[in-house]
């Protein structure tokens, strides 16, 4: 008999569940691709398989209480993505999003800001947060755009070393409907 594994949470186009270790060859393919890297600002992974999965397998097993992984499927099960809530910040009501959609075929298609309206909304129902948010590139038009329909509004644009971001946030609904106030000392830029 096959246990189910609990549906976490569920958009209108894709259903989120934790990450398991049958991920990661999908994974592994997608971080060694050299445009997807990009998007996150990094470089592809050049490490083997055997030392993906050590990693892989360790990232599973220590994913504690400031850190959610979630793989995004379609409704009929495939596996097309990765999300996260990280750098959850319980003192300062916050977390930190990502996510990316490895799989073309499901790019420009609402799937991304799916995802990410369902998982702002997990974690203003489950999460001790008021706020969430994200730090894109500035040139990743078409993910600014999926992150303003999902209610982000950009805040800001910073710099490092090599790439420049823009930072977007969305904050819980209020009781009334009225908008949050900006907390200048509640940032991280």
């Amino acid at each position: 008999m096959t246990i189910a594994e609990p549906e976490v949470i569920r958009g209108r186009l894709v259903r989120l569940r934790p990450k398991r270790l049958e991920d990661a060859p999908q994974d592994y393919q997608w971080r060694r691709d050299a445009e997807l890297s990009s998007f996150d600002a990094i470089l592809p992974t050049t490490a083997s398989y055997e030392e993906f999965l050590r990693e892989f397998r360790y990232d599973l097993a220590s994913l504690g209480p400031r850190r959610k992984r979630f793989a995004i499927e379609t409704l009929d099960g495939k596996h097309i993505g990765n999300c996260s809530l990280f750098n959850i910040d319980e003192k300062r009501r916050q977390a930190e999003l990502g996510i990316m959609i490895g799989d073309r075929n499901y790019w420009s298609k609402g799937y991304g800001a799916d995802t990410v309206r369902a998982l702002v909304d997990y974690a203003f129902s489950e999460l001790p947060v008021d706020k969430v948010y994200l730090y894109t590139l500035d040139w990743n038009v078409r993910a600014q755009h999926s992150f303003a329909n999902a209610g982000f509004k950009e805040v800001t644009r910073i710099s490092d070393d090599r790439n420049r971001f823009v930072v977007m946030e969305i904050y819980r609904p209020t009781e009334d409907g009225s908008a949050p106030t900006f907390d200048p000392d509640n940032v991280d830029w």
